[in-house]
């Protein structure tokens, strides 16, 4: 399999890495509060039908994100017409202002939309039985927090997508999205024995005889 692998390896440019890594950081600097390694995590969990991993990150970046869209949405047009710093701290206490009480009020002041608004709702509660009571989240739990995360992320991006979101998750199989899909050849091109496990041989052997006998030997009714 290696040998295979080897004759046709995958290989990458060092200057399309460099263009991808320069358009993910483009995207981080207008979003400071993110840290993408969470996405990236949260991603290859879906990816690989990890559920609870994926849950686990991508909650994370939905906390930060909405941490993002509150600073920029609520508490820089608020602090716009009234800078006093208690208002400020009203504003940024926690304690006040949940993950949950910060969605619904970026409901109600029309920033989020009802579909990101439900797919948030879902993962939150996924993620609270999880981390409460460690039941282990399904799919569409996973599925919900990624796409809660593509709304929050395309309304901070004022509509732009990042390429991550653009991955084919439902193949399981994580792919470059800079790189262009390649259509996989009909027919092989190369085969290799496949090595037998131990004892393999000396299990078929005795099957073959054990076969010999039956087909020789007469049956009962002849």
């Amino acid at each position: 399999m290696e040998a295979i692998a080897l004759y046709h390896p995958r290989q990458t440019v060092l200057t399309d890495l460099q263009s991808a890594m320069a358009s993910g950081l483009q995207i981080l600097n207008t979003l400071p509060l993110v840290r993408s390694e969470y996405l990236l995590k949260g991603s290859t969990g879906l990816a690989r039908l990890d559920w609870g991993t994926a849950l686990a990150n991508l909650w994370i970046v939905v906390e930060q994100l909405v941490a993002q869209m509150w600073e920029c949405k609520i508490v820089a047009p608020t602090l716009a017409a009234d800078p006093g710093k208690a208002r400020k701290n009203q504003l940024m206490d926690t304690r006040s202002w949940s993950v949950s009480n910060r969605i619904e009020m970026l409901f109600q002041k029309g920033v989020i939309d009802l579909d990101t608004l439900h797919a948030l709702g879902a993962a939150r509660k996924a993620r609270n039985d999880l981390h409460h009571s460690g039941r282990h989240p399904s799919a569409d739990d996973a599925r919900a927090a990624y796409d809660g995360i593509a709304g929050l992320l395309t309304i901070l991006l004022d509509g732009k997508r990042p390429p991550l979101l653009e991955l084919d998750l439902n193949d399981h199989a994580l792919v470059d999205p800079f790189a262009p899909p390649r259509q996989i050849p009909g027919k092989p091109t190369h085969w290799m024995a496949i090595p037998k496990l131990p004892g393999e041989e000396d299990l078929e052997r005795a099957e073959a005889i054990a076969f010999r006998r039956a087909v020789s030997e007469p049956t009962s009714n002849s």
